[in-house]
């Protein structure tokens, strides 16, 4: 019987892997904050507004 992707029924992640995606959630959500800061910064600097 093959196995269906999309069978969310038969999915069950562990705790090692369900934290392995929050780290990596929490990684990539660090990275874009940090990104939206630094041209936030840019901005400012731009307009005279430090």
């Amino acid at each position: 019987m093959p196995q269906h992707v999309n069978d969310t029924d038969d999915v069950y992640p562990t705790r090692i892997e369900l934290g392995a995606l929050v780290r990596l959630v929490n990684e990539e959500l660090q990275r874009r904050i940090e990104t939206a800061e630094a041209t936030l910064q840019s901005l400012r600097a731009v307009v005279g507004d430090t």
